[in-house]
């Protein structure tokens, strides 16, 4: 069970079904919800969205009555614009959830927004959550992998990226990369840290 505050990932590559599966925990969150698209896909898109397009903490702070803002930032490589965001969510409180499309754009392995790496460490106790989405888990912050309670993991055919996140979500390499193997289309398994169990689940609707 997914609750307020968690840490939720999730991979796969593309068109595996992982874009839809985030996108359904999204619109059922019932608070307020911070949306963070550097690629501007519909995927993110929600009805009743307010959008902001490049803008920062004032624009943000104006719409704050908002109950889902998304915001596309004007430079995809602008790490400084995230890391605005990113504090602007992490002092003012406004989101329950922030979710990132495209999450090694926005928290790259290496080199990324302090700031986003403080929400993902200490956000968790003013109850803060956190959703991503990315296709290659070795192109993300390693604490999107270490501080996800929920892991959604789809086809990932690149063997390097199966084993770094087993390593990082302390998984049997062996048994995620033949439980991987067995997936039929738009199938994925789910891992959580709670309970430490890897499951398979059944193909998403897409």
């Amino acid at each position: 069970m997914i609750s307020r505050g968690d840490r939720i990932l999730v991979v796969g590559r593309t068109g595996s079904g992982k874009s839809v599966l985030a996108r359904r925990l999204a619109e059922t969150y019932p608070d307020r919800l911070l949306i963070i698209d550097p690629a501007d896909s519909t995927g993110t898109d929600l009805p009743g969205a307010h959008r902001i397009y490049g803008g920062g903490t004032a624009e943000l702070e104006a719409a704050a009555e908002e109950r889902i803002i998304r915001w596309v930032p004007s430079d995809t490589a602008d790490l400084d614009a995230y890391d605005e965001v990113y504090r602007w969510a992490f002092h003012a409180r406004y989101p329950g959830l922030v979710w990132v499309d495209e999450a090694g754009i926005v928290l790259p392995a290496h080199g990324g927004p302090p700031a986003g790496r403080t929400y993902l460490v200490q956000g968790r106790k003013r109850v803060l959550g956190h959703l991503a989405c990315h296709t290659r888990p070795r192109e993300i912050d390693r604490n999107l992998i270490a501080q996800a309670q929920h892991l959604f993991i789809f086809d990932m055919p690149n063997p390097d990226d199966q084993v770094h996140i087993a390593d990082q979500a302390g998984v049997s390499r062996q048994t995620l990369t033949s439980m991987l193997r067995d997936l039929p289309e738009f199938g994925w398994l789910y891992f959580s840290q709670r309970d430490h169990q890897l499951v398979a689940c059944d193909p998403i609707e897409v």
